[in-house]
């Protein structure tokens, strides 16, 4: 699912099988939120920390026995500062009254510290678990994949999928797209991001790569508030080389 890393045993490791795309997505979403935290550019790369939290988890990850392991990190990772983007996208929102949290993570925390009623889809049992020791009055946990979770219509102020949608497959992307938008009220807010086809992972299975004119393509029939194309050589933690191009994105129903 993601890309080989060389972790410091200079044994080169790929993603477990066992990661779903929303858990997947939580490790790339913390090392984008740790790294844009520190600067000023919303979309600036994320990539030097990305290997070093796939590597942390590969390296701990036991067969069959996983349970332990997942509730350690998402205690590491449940308070990491939002990204800027998603603060950025919030600049924008009218009423903060109900969120959907694509993907859940370090983000679902913040939108509730906002007041925000939060939505959160995961198809992982183990982050339900940890998501009810955080305030189950306004969290409201879906087990469930993207593309099988039923999106209420006309509910959210702001749909939140930071580094979640690359995960869903290509043969059911646009209708989870689709699905999301339609469960927006009008005026609300859909922030995340896209990979481009240059990206190195872009012949991972059950990922969704786009063009420049497929990202916006895909955004059109909303209004566009940011888009930001990134593309760039870069490494992972551990120095191993890779090629980033990302679509970073905010637009609102209209």
């Amino acid at each position: 699912m993601l890309a080989p890393v060389l972790c410091s045993s200079s044994t080169s490791v790929s993603a477990p099988s066992s990661w779903t795309p929303a858990v997947a997505a939580i490790a790339v979403e913390t090392a984008a939120a740790t790294t844009v935290s520190q600067l000023q550019d919303p979309a600036t790369s994320f990539q030097k920390i990305a290997g070093l939290i796939i590597c942390s988890k590969v390296k701990n990850m036991k067969t069959n026995n996983e349970k332990n392991d997942w509730t350690e990190f998402y205690k590491v990772t449940r308070d990491k500062p939002p990204s800027k983007l998603l603060v950025k996208a919030l600049e924008y929102v009218k009423y903060k009254n109900k969120a959907i949290d694509i993907g859940g993570g370090a983000l679902t925390r913040y939108l509730l510290s906002l007041g925000f009623d939060v939505t959160v889809i995961d198809d992982d049992e183990l982050m339900a678990k940890e998501a009810v020791k955080i305030q189950p009055d306004k969290l409201h946990l879906v087990v469930s994949s993207f593309e099988n979770f039923n999106f209420p219509s006309n509910q959210f102020d702001i749909a939140s999928a930071m580094f979640a949608l690359p995960f869903n497959p290509s043969n059911t992307f646009d209708k989870v797209t689709k699905k999301i938008k339609e469960s927006l009220v009008r005026d609300g807010i859909f922030c995340g991001q896209l990979f481009g086809i240059h990206d190195s992972w872009n012949t991972r299975q059950n990922m969704t790569f786009h063009t420049k004119e497929q990202a916006k393509e895909l955004l059109k029939d909303m209004e566009s508030i940011y888009f930001n194309e990134e593309e760039n050589d870069g490494t992972t933690a551990n120095g191993t080389p890779k090629h980033w191009h990302i679509f970073h994105f905010i637009v609102r129903k209209t």
